[in-house]
């Protein structure tokens, strides 16, 4: 199996790069930025743009290209910036050069906007975030591609990705602030998030890669399960053996929903459940923070 994973540099296609490796999948990559270990993982990795003229020095026909390009965070996205360019010339490509080339693309729940209920693919799309809007945007650019050039394309709306290596997003930004003993944090802390392992992730879009789609496909993804900030707040405190409460600014919660939580019985038909405990999942990430930083 040959795959392309697009933005080969971020914590999401790296992360799975280092997964299908392993597996003896010839994995290439093309990124902004350089990576130290990219030659121990990819097969051949582009440093640069997501254009035509990059994505036709690969000179190969994929079976599948997990596209990860794109900012990871709510506050990456400025006003009005639509980042669509790197995603239609990646449609264009696979439609001029390799038809045959299923696609599929790293959404985000935040899509959804607020609910007071867990989102199904079915729940209306009022996104409050840029990033949840730029998101959507792209899906549907990538709905009408597929409909008038007949290229297979799956969508995972992901809820919140957490792992052993991410160096930014709650989490990091939660243990730096414990290590320094700051309390302060953003929103009122009853927000729920569904979070999910990388790992768990990982061995979804494998088992999606091995099955198999067609046509245009919506999945939500993560654990189907939320936890309150607060506690989990709470929980890194305790682990770091600190001793002070948590308090909150309020800042952020126009852009960011009280919930997150996905409905994921739809995956039911790759055969495939998370498996990864969150809070020894937590205290996992606890403990390389502390070794690193």
């Amino acid at each position: 199996m040959n795959i392309l994973i697009t933005g080969s540099n971020g914590f999401i296609a790296s992360k799975f790069a280092e997964f299908a490796a392993k597996k003896k999948i010839n994995v290439y990559g093309i990124g902004r930025r350089n990576q130290n270990n990219a030659s121990k993982v990819y097969t051949k990795n582009i440093t640069g743009e997501l254009n035509l003229n990059n994505l036709k020095k690969f000179k190969k026909k994929f079976d599948y290209i997990f596209h990860c390009a794109g900012h990871g965070t709510v506050k990456d996205q400025k006003k009005n910036n639509l980042k669509i360019s790197p995603t239609l010339s990646l449609l264009e490509y696979v439609y001029k050069n390799t038809p045959s080339t299923k696609i599929i693309f790293t959404s985000s729940a935040s899509v959804y906007g607020n609910h007071k209920k867990k989102f199904s693919e079915k729940t209306k799309l009022i996104p409050i975030s840029n990033y949840g809007k730029n998101k959507l945007f792209i899906e549907r650019k990538m709905l009408n591609y597929s409909k008038q050039k007949k290229i297979d394309i799956l969508v995972l709306r992901i809820s919140s990705i957490y792992g052993e290596g991410l160096k930014k997003q709650f989490f990091f930004e939660c243990c730096s602030k414990i290590k320094k003993e700051k309390n302060i944090f953003f929103g009122n802390g009853s927000e729920l998030r569904d979070w999910l392992h990388v790992k768990d992730l990982n061995f979804l879009v494998l088992k999606i890669m091995n099955k198999g789609f067609k046509n245009f496909n919506i999945f939500n993804c993560g654990t189907g399960k939320g936890y309150e900030i607060k506690k989990v707040i709470k929980f890194i405190i305790k682990k770091n053996k600190k001793n002070f409460d948590p308090k909150f600014n309020g800042y952020g919660l126009k852009q960011n929903p009280k919930s997150n939580i996905v409905d994921i019985r739809r995956l039911k038909k790759f055969n495939w459940r998370p498996k990864i405990n969150f809070w020894k999942g937590v205290s996992n990430y606890i403990k390389w923070y502390n070794k690193n930083f």
